[in-house]
């Protein structure tokens, strides 16, 4: 799992909790008089201290909100070519390697990442399954290196060599 999933995934486990812990409280007020009329005293007698939760609450909330946004924001690489420069959307890329791995391996879940080097090229590592033999491994590669680099030149214009590392695990 990404860092960036991690992240969200504890953010909304925390205000689920809070929804969840407020609702129970609520339902426990409506039921408890004695602690219904302490929380109105308390809430009458410290107005301050809810002035400043009130503030730390919308501090906390706006910094979720901020790191949310920058967390899922989308990543663009970018591909100098000669004579123009141009930016290419990486989910772009990520969907149609997808969809070109699910055509080839319809019933398994193919793991794949995509970065783009320091030497401004895009490199592929993907983990396919090792049942296949030595020759359908060999065309795999080659025919997926053809299918990938004309869409790489006819979708996005880049006409570059790009890496492809292709990994064989075992199921």
């Amino acid at each position: 799992m990404r860092t960036e999933n991690v992240l969200f995934s504890a953010i909304h486990f925390f205000v689920v909790f809070f929804v969840l812990l407020v609702g129970a409280f609520s339902l426990a007020l409506s039921k408890l008089v004695t602690l219904r009329n302490l929380l109105m005293e308390s809430l009458l007698a410290r107005q301050s201290f809810f002035f400043v939760f009130g503030y730390v609450l919308l501090g906390v909330g706006m910094a979720l909100l901020i790191g949310l946004f920058v967390l899922n924001g989308k990543r663009y690489y970018q591909i100098k070519m000669l004579p123009h420069r141009m930016s290419v959307d990486l989910p772009m890329i990520q969907d149609y390697l997808e969809e070109h791995w699910k055509r080839r391996f319809p019933h398994e879940k193919i793991l794949f990442n995509v970065f783009y080097t320091p030497l401004k090229k895009i490199e592929l590592i993907v983990e396919v399954p090792d049942s296949l033999s030595s020759e359908e491994q060999n065309e795999l590669i080659q025919r997926a290196e053809k299918e990938i680099g004309s869409f790489f030149a006819d979708k996005l214009g880049y006409v570059r060599a790009f890496n492809l590392i292709v990994q064989f695990k075992r199921s």
